[in-house]
């Protein structure tokens, strides 16, 4: 079993806030199902809360089956978590001004509870700490008992970025990116 729980705040709050105002309540769930790429999603919920009034945010919490997420290799087992944050793709066509309309920021909580944990040795991805002017990542793998919690967080500032910031701008995201792709939970059989 896997479970989620993320916040969004920012653009990503908006979007959900005007979607739960004109879809109906399948094609909502749907449309978050996609949103936080689990396919074999179930039980979701969510809730729009405001904390503040100046920080309101969208949670969602949902349940899955993870094998969806599970990849063999040999003996050996993988999870690759979903990623975050996918950086946008870099046109040779946009040298101007890059522009990022409103801060972005999400956080989530990664829950896998796995029944066969004990029949492996895990080896966890490493704590990962970015921080740039542009913005800040960070993840933590810890184990629970039979359960593999990962808590995450991205921050992307917002600013109008000079045609000179735009590569320090992608470079802070493919670092966010790299780091995404590394992240893989490794499980060895025991001797």
């Amino acid at each position: 079993m896997f479970q989620i729980s993320s916040s969004y705040e920012g653009p990503e709050f908006e979007k959900f806030k005007y979607l739960k105002e004109s879809l109906s309540e399948r094609d909502l769930v749907d449309r978050i199902s996609n949103s936080i790429s689990m396919r074999s999603a179930e039980n979701i919920d969510f809730d729009i809360e405001h904390p503040e009034r100046d920080e309101p945010k969208v949670i969602f919490k949902g349940a899955c089956n993870v094998s969806d997420q599970i990849k063999y290799v040999g003996k050996s087992l993988a999870i690759v978590p979903m990623a975050i944050f996918t950086p946008p793709q870099m046109s040779a066509k946009h040298q101007g001004l890059a522009r990022i309309n409103y801060p972005l920021h999400k956080s989530d909580t990664l829950v896998y509870q796995l029944s066969f944990i004990d029949q492996y040795l895990v080896k966890l991805p490493a704590d990962v700490q970015i921080a740039s002017k542009y913005g800040s990542y960070g993840h933590r793998y810890f184990m629970d008992g039979n359960r593999i919690v990962a808590e995450r967080s991205f921050l992307m500032h917002a600013g109008n970025y000079q045609a000179e910031e735009r590569k320090e701008l992608y470079a802070f995201m493919e670092m966010v990116a790299n780091a995404q792709q590394k992240s893989t939970i490794v499980f060895n059989p025991k001797q």
